[in-house]
């Protein structure tokens, strides 16, 4: 590929980046007759934006942070669902070629990438400094400054849209703090009517069944006001069983700058039995509709499997120096419901008389530490961020400590176990030394419970406890496993330092998918059959929506091992989950095992104890910066040593393939 070819394809990459950003800065105040004073930055936004996601960070001349602030708040609606936070900064430097960034931070909840969303500067421009957020960039010139300009005056944007570009920059104007600018206006002012559900205004009802599972489909009309930009997308939510949405489900959508229009909705098959409405939303700009009327969902067959916890790792490895306590590992599965993982829906305590001790009053993600867990398992990716994410149904997870070690422990028996998502706790009752009971002799009994809310709003607590006496070898590597309806642990046993599978049942084993040649080969493997009339694989896209690909008969009645396959041709790009069915005789039909293969296969990723990229295999490589920069090319390559920390894309220039990566 001829090198302006390569460098066309970054930047093509690095343009899926480019979104219009909803949030802006409005307002800046940096330099005053007399004594500097009320410096300072004013931030625009959709109401009810947190900006605890953000910060601000000032450059000098060289292209230096000089100063980094961490925003907070929330933006309130102060015309046409917009409002302004200014933010105090003394010391902002007075120019020339001085500037400032605003800042999107991945940390905390905020799971995106950190990017910088403006780059802003005056009376001149600057190119950020090796190291920093802005490395590489250059900054834009707004076009006007301030040089012992009135106290209390700012410069401003004016003019009337909903985006940063549809604004200009002004010379001092009086200040607006905490407010939209005095000659700004946020207009169009849009609006969504959420209508008609199914072609009838009242009395809508859908009928799902959550064993099979089949859902309902239906549609829902809208009409809307104000202007919606090319690329945005209406989407259509569906409240809890109370009628909230504060953790709605998303059951159909439509791209569309159109100020009416029909959404084909889905209900999902494990909605529960209740009254619910439905709201209109739409992305560009950010609009909330009104809810529809109330409408009913009938549950055919209710869902008989609530999330529960599985097993407990209950005395883990302290191989390589590693605390055993932040070893210990809790799985769990969705089982038919949905579930929004963050500490309000997501609860689990422990203690010696009665389970009241929280261990997930404060959930992260580690995307560094998932990444070792992949590395570590050695096979294609299976471990994937679960804070802060919805959850499919028969989803499995594991809670863990986020100073978990991942190399004291061998993961590679998971492989077939995948996707399992990881929730990382920063409880601080998770303790480094040791949490749960393990002791020869420690006769008490000791009690867990999960208590969890699905993304229907439904409440499901489940009791378990385990005698701490009866564990196997009182060693590294004991563990307890229960029954999906809790009680006492079923079983106890110690696989050393392995983790064993612990998410399939016990009649199907080893429910595998691999991706090669445009298809997905699926295998499955049973130990015992009994009545068993034949298998059905579902697939879906995101994990709640199912269709049957086919079905295999099964053997009826047997003991012996028997191996099953089946080939689902060219199917999605990204993440594919497959589900497994068995039909008995008369019908009944049970959920064995879901499992997810990725097509968009990874070909490197970054090592954080070396500082190096990790490549699948060897190939010729390029490396560029974010600004398009060729900073590193070589053939034949497996490991990069890199030390400027960053985004940087990689180029294969065997296959072609791209890839974004950060270095951290």
């Amino acid at each position: 590929m001829h090198v302006i070819q390569r460098l066309l394809l970054v930047l093509s990459f690095l343009a899926l980046s480019n979104a219009v950003h909803s949030q802006w800065i409005n307002e800046i105040h940096y330099d005053n007759s007399g004594t500097d004073a009320n410096e300072g930055v004013g931030i625009i936004a959709p109401s009810g934006t947190d900006l605890s996601c953000y910060s601000i960070e000032l450059y000098n001349q060289a292209g230096t942070n000089y100063d980094t602030e961490v925003l907070s708040g929330i933006v309130g609606d102060e015309g046409c669902g917009y409002g302004e936070i200014w933010f105090d900064i003394p010391g902002i430097q007075n120019g020339p070629n001085d500037g400032i960034a605003l800042v999107y931070n991945n940390s905390g909840s905020c799971t995106d990438a950190t990017s910088i969303i403006q780059l802003l500067s005056y009376q001149g421009t600057f190119t950020g400094d090796s190291g920093t957020t802005a490395d590489g960039q250059t900054s834009i010139d707004i076009g006007v400054y301030q040089n012992e300009a009135p106290l209390n005056t700012s410069l401003q944007l004016t003019g009337s849209g909903t985006s940063y570009a549809d604004f200009s920059w002004t010379f001092n104007t009086a200040s607006s703090y905490d407010a939209i600018n005095g000659a700004q206006s946020i207009s169009p002012c849009n609006t969504i009517t959420t209508e008609d559900i199914n072609g009838v205004s009242i009395g809508a009802s859908f009928t799902v069944d959550c064993n099979l599972p089949l859902s309902d489909n239906g549609t829902v009309e809208f009409s809307a006001t104000g202007t919606y930009n090319s690329g945005n997308t209406f989407t259509a939510e569906l409240s809890d069983i109370n009628g909230s949405f504060d953790s709605p489900t998303v059951i159909g959508s439509l791209s569309s700058t159109s100020v009416s229009g029909s959404i084909p909705i889905t209900i999902p098959s494990n909605a529960p039995a209740g009254s619910y409405t439905i709201r209109i939303i739409s992305d560009n700009p950010s609009t909330t509709g009104s809810d529809s009327e109330v409408f009913t969902i009938n549950q055919s067959t209710p869902c008989d499997v609530v999330p529960f916890m599985k097993s407990v790792i209950i005395n883990s490895c302290s191989l390589g120096g590693c605390s055993e306590g932040n070893n210990e590992i809790i799985f769990g599965n969705t089982g038919s419901y949905s579930v929004e993982i963050n500490p309000t829906n997501f609860e689990v305590t422990y203690d010696n008389t009665d389970s009241n001790q929280d261990y997930t009053s404060s959930l992260v993600t580690n995307s560094s530490t998932t990444s070792d867990l992949n590395s570590d398992a050695n096979c294609s990716t299976i471990f994937f961020e679960g804070t802060n994410e919805t959850l499919p149904p028969n989803s499995s997870f594991m809670l863990v400590s986020d100073n978990i070690c991942t190399g004291a422990l061998d993961w590679t028996s998971l492989c077939s176990s995948g996707p399992i998502y990881v929730i990382y706790s920063t409880d601080p009752s998770w303790g480094a030394n040791g949490n749960f009971a393990n002791d020869a002799g420690a006769t008490s009994i000791r009690y867990f419970k999960t208590s969890i809310i699905d993304t229907y709003g439904m409440s499901h607590e489940i009791d378990y406890n385990y005698d701490a006496d009866d564990l196997t070898l009182h060693q590294d590597g004991d563990y307890i496993l229960f029954d999906t309806d809790g009680g006492l642990a079923s079983t106890y046993g110690n696989n050393g330092c392995t983790i064993d599978p612990v998410v399939l049942s016990s009649e199907v084993t080893d429910f595998k998918g691999e991706y090669k040649n445009k298809q997905i080969t699926l295998n499955w493997k049973s130990i015992t059959e009994f009545n068993n009339d034949y298998f059905t694989i579902f697939h879906s896209i995101d994990g709640f929506e199912w269709n049957s690909i086919g079905d295999t008969p099964g053997h009826g009645n047997s003991i012996s091992e028997l191996y099953y396959g089946m080939i689902h041709d060219r199917p999605e790009s990204g993440l594919n989950y497959y589900q497994l069915h068995s039909t008995d005789f008369d019908g009944t039909t049970y959920n064995k095992a879901t499992i997810a293969v990725n097509t968009d296969i990874s070909f490197a990723y970054f090592n954080i104890t070396n500082n190096t990229i990790e490549l699948e295999k060897e190939t010729d490589l390029e490396i560029y910066s974010t600004d398009g920069r060729l900073v590193y090319k070589n053939a034949e390559a497996k490991n990069v040593s890199i030390e400027t920390k960053g985004m940087f894309i990689l180029v294969d220039l065997k296959t072609n393939q791209t890839e974004r990566i950060m270095v951290h």
